[in-house]
């Protein structure tokens, strides 16, 4: 019986095949832990919805327990969707009941601030997730907040210095908002009208790389 030769190429194989047979097991195997990641994997079956709950509150729950489960990791809200109400199938995108879930962001967000001391973040595509401590709040959060407020202040100091006192009637009507303009919002403009000001308001220029 005529032997096969290992080192002959059977050209029955293709290179492919060939590189795959040839392949050292022992390196397969060490590679096969570095590509599963079920440890980081979103799991959503071992989340408990509370039907009893509002969907914003069931959300706030949700992203209290993937933040201390799943920290950093954001989910999209068809997926979330699945997991409050307990569905076998995760729905599209545009199911009316998901959409709902994203325009409720600004009650989850009030939620997971005063039950959970925890904050919400929002990643287009992605989906959102809720801060994991005060550092990640601090990268997340307050650069955003910081710039919001440092375009509020700007558009207030624009309308108070807009308006001449001088102009405005001494009407009964007006008389309380005429004496509260010239006690209050003048010093508050000074106040927050200073560069000083908003130098203090502005983050710096190089933050810590986001997640």
């Amino acid at each position: 019986m005529t032997q096969r030769n290992p080192n002959r190429k059977d050209k029955t194989m293709t290179a492919a095949q060939l590189q795959l047979r040839d392949a050292p097991q022992s390196r397969k195997n060490a590679e096969e832990p570095k590509n599963k990641r079920s440890k980081f994997t979103l799991d959503i079956s071992k989340f408990t919805t509370n039907h009893k709950l509002s969907i914003p509150n069931r959300a706030a729950q949700y992203l209290d327990w993937a933040a201390k489960n799943y920290p950093h990791q954001y989910t999209p809200y068809n997926l979330m969707c699945q997991a409050l109400m307990g569905y076998d199938r995760t729905p599209k995108l545009k199911n009316a009941e998901v959409e709902r879930l994203r325009n409720s962001s600004g009650r989850i967000r009030a939620i997971l601030v005063e039950k959970f001391e925890r904050d919400l973040v929002v990643q287009p595509g992605l989906g959102p997730r809720a801060t994991v401590d005060d550092a990640d709040k601090l990268k997340m959060v307050m650069p955003k907040k910081s710039a919001r407020l440092a375009s509020a202040r700007a558009q207030f100091v624009n309308t108070a210095n807009s308006i001449d006192p001088k102009q405005i009637p001494n009407s009964p009507e007006l008389a309380s908002l005429k004496d509260w303009f010239a006690r209050s919002v003048k010093d508050v403009v000074k106040q927050i009208g200073s560069k000083e000001f908003e130098a203090k308001l502005l983050p710096p220029s190089t933050l810590p790389k986001l997640k």
